[in-house]
């Protein structure tokens, strides 16, 4: 009887450590002189990962504008700022409504874009934009916790910033209207 005992749990245990290796395949090494495949994503294998809390003093970055020279987020302590993420400069153009607005309370309107700098440069260059930074890689949207890797895009959502640095508004994962993300800074300068 311990004999079957023993060899019944036995079985369940080589049996559960095959089950195991099948879902959890370890990785093996490419054989010497072959590269891995250059498709797998980068953030990935960095296992760069973040979130930003209402409270939380927003992380620093400093981006590529596209006024031409790099911005550092920490430069524009002392203002309010609008923080938008947006994949494409289209997105992030219907903003322009709400500017004055925005200018009438001291928020300045910052967009971070998943965009190559030289784009946004032409677009500038073309049409009156709220200041945007390109975020080409993904890097700035990932470490606000607003970057899809699945799809390698950037999910839409803004940040209120006071003028510390403190984020006032998280609002992640859709796209609002302007007028509402007016109707939610004016409430986080004004309290209104």
């Amino acid at each position: 009887m311990r004999r079957i005992i023993a060899l019944a749990a036995l079985l369940t245990l080589v049996t559960a450590a095959t089950t195991l290796a099948q879902e959890n395949p370890k990785a093996t090494p490419p054989p010497s002189g072959e590269r891995e495949s250059s498709t797998r994503n980068p953030h990935a294998q960095l296992g760069i990962t973040g979130r930003v809390y209402i409270g939380d003093l927003a992380p620093d970055f400093e981006l590529d504008g596209s006024r031409g020279a790099p911005v550092r987020l920490s430069r524009l302590r002392g203002d309010w700022v609008l923080l938008v993420f947006a994949e494409r400069r289209d997105e992030f153009v219907l903003l322009r409504g709400i500017e004055s607005d925005m200018d009438q309370l001291g928020v300045r309107i910052v967009g971070v874009l998943h965009e190559k700098a030289r784009t946004l440069d032409t677009y500038v260059a073309r049409d009156s934009v709220p200041l945007m930074l390109a975020d080409v890689t993904g890097e700035v949207s990932t470490i606000y916790g607003l970057y899809d890797s699945a799809h390698r895009a950037t999910v839409p959502g803004f940040l209120v910033l006071d003028r510390e640095g403190t984020v006032r508004i998280a609002f992640v994962g859709k796209h609002l209207p302007p007028d509402e993300i007016a109707r939610l800074t004016q409430f986080a300068v004004l309290g209104l």
